[in-house]
Order: C-alpha cells, then structure tokens, then sequence
C-alpha cells in the first residue's frame, strides 16, 4: 500500500497543468479507495463465515470442504493454490527490495531473505511437478 502512495505522490507535476494534474490525483485515490473497500468486503465476508461456525463442529465442517474439493498432491485446486502463493508472494519482493535499498535494516534483509525463499521453493515444486507430469496422449 504504501508502494502505491509513493507513485502518486513522486509523479512529476511541475509539466502538467494543474487542472489535468488534480484530475490524475483525484483518479488515483478513488482507485486506491476502490481497492481498499474491495478488501474491506472481503474480510467482512470472512469474518462473517467464520463468526457462522460458532456453534458448530468446525473439524466436520473442515473434513467436509477436503472431501468436496479432492485437494491431492496434484489436484487441480493444489495447482491453483501453488500459482496464487507463488504470485503473492513474488508481489512483495519489489517492495522489499526498495525497502531493504532505502534503509539497510537487518530486519527487512531478513524479511526479503525468506520471501526469496519461499518464492523459490514453491517454483522448485511447481517446475518439478512439470518435469515429472507423464505426458498427455
């Protein structure tokens, strides 16, 4: 989030004449505002989803989503999950890396360190589930 910030706020606005530039401005905070209650929506959701499992067996609940979703080894919702992990995670490398460039903290090398690897490792496996894939006739 604050990656997006500091796009807005860094453009260069001296060329532009300040009607188009208040317009470009006005546009980036209502996408960001946009954004921003898309996730407030989500979480709101989830929130609800699981405020609906108060009285109830949460592991049978649990144990019936497994069964419905068949989620194998090399399932296809096992691919989907792979794939989304991989791109959210790859997401916050640029930001870490400018982080990292900016302050030099051990903390963020730290942080930046272990998204690498986790990036990498779910690449191994989802290369690696490629290699062995018997081909389809």
């Amino acid at each position: 989030m604050m990656s997006l910030r500091l796009f807005f706020m860094t453009q260069d606005t001296a060329a532009k004449p300040a009607n188009q530039s208040a317009q470009l401005s006005s546009a980036g905070v209502r996408s960001v505002a946009v954004f921003e209650a898309a996730k407030g929506l989500i979480v709101l959701a989830a929130g609800f989803g699981l405020l609906s499992l108060l009285h109830r067996d949460v592991q049978a609940v649990a144990e019936s989503i497994v069964r419905h979703l068949h989620p194998g080894p090399a399932g296809h919702y096992s691919e989907i999950f792979i794939r989304a992990a991989i791109v959210s995670a790859s997401l916050y490398l640029p930001v870490e890396a400018f982080e990292f460039w900016r302050h030099h903290s051990i903390l963020g090398g730290l942080i930046m360190s272990g998204n690498l690897l986790l990036v990498a490792g779910l690449l191994y496996v989802r290369l690696s589930e490629h290699r062995t894939a018997p081909l389809k006739p």
